[in-house]
């Protein structure tokens, strides 16, 4: 009877030993996977991308300071080139939509809000939306490419922890929306943590703007952009589902209190969010 015992345990313990081998290899090798994949995406956002951007899209926006017709050519180059460098990453898995942007704006500005989950929601938003201008942290500014195709599609940095450079960031995007722009900003402006459930407190600034400058709110959630691009994560992980969804906008004009507008609109993104997780 002991000896039946002493066999049935280290048979347990022989299967368990083998169990965490064969985890630790996984994670291994989930781990080199997701490294291998962040290399490919700076690899061919460095090198591709300055292709593209020496070759159309600088000569197109030296001819855009004497032809200004010209500057909507350099947002449309720009925008193809971001969205075909996407097309091209084997461990993106992205659906998105954008039905509710297809309507002309006739040179009214509009302001989009987001939710933030990832680095990834920058890329999604400047490779599908032409002439979008986003408020964004200044360290993006420094990366290869990406920090050159910012400061030169004049996207808005703003410094953070500092109250004096965010107070000018909001005046660009007043300026922006005002001259007809398409002007995004994350109001919760950090990434949640991965995994994170729903949204984290919006900013009511970007409302107050909306409100006083009369343009319309279009929210946009952005749903496991984290898990293929966590925060903190040194690695893309691959094929990861993801979803980027434009809903229909809000008319600012029909509220008086920036603190009512925020809440609704903070309320229909996390609508979004609590279905695309229960689905």
């Amino acid at each position: 009877m002991l000896m039946r015992i002493q066999m049935v345990a280290k048979n347990q313990i022989e299967q368990t030993l083998k169990n965490q081998s064969k985890w630790s290899f996984q994670q291994l090798l989930s781990g080199f996977i997701s490294r291998l994949c962040l290399l490919y995406f700076m690899i061919t956002i460095c090198l591709l991308g300055s292709v593209i951007l020496t070759g159309l899209y600088f000569p197109i926006m030296a001819l855009s300071l004497i032809f200004p017709s010209l500057r909507s050519r350099c947002d449309e180059v720009l925008v193809r080139a971001i969205h075909f460098l996407l097309k091209i990453q084997i461990w993106l898995n992205a659906q998105v939509n954008l039905e509710f942007l297809k309507a002309p704006t006739c040179g009214r500005g509009r302001l989009l809000i987001s939710n933030h989950r990832s680095h990834l929601d920058v890329f999604l938003l400047i490779g599908n939306i032409q002439g979008i201008r986003i408020l964004a942290k200044n360290s993006l500014f420094s990366f290869p490419f990406l920090g050159l195709m910012m400061k030169t599609s004049r996207q808005i940095s703003v410094n953070r922890g500092s109250l004096d450079s965010f107070l000018k960031a909001l005046d660009q995007v007043r300026l922006g929306v005002r001259a007809g722009d398409t002007v995004h900003v994350f109001p919760e402006m950090t990434r949640c943590v991965p995994g994170f459930q729903g949204t984290l407190n919006f900013s009511k600034a970007p409302f107050h703007i909306a409100i006083q400058e009369k343009v319309p709110i279009y929210p946009i959630v952005f749903v496991d952009t984290d898990r293929a691009w966590p925060k903190s994560y040194l690695g893309l992980l691959f094929r990861k589902p993801l979803q980027m969804k434009v809903l229909a906008p809000i008319d600012s004009t029909q509220f008086q209190s920036a603190d009512v507008l925020c809440k609704e609109v903070q309320t229909l993104i996390n609508d979004q969010l609590q279905k695309a997780n229960h689905a």
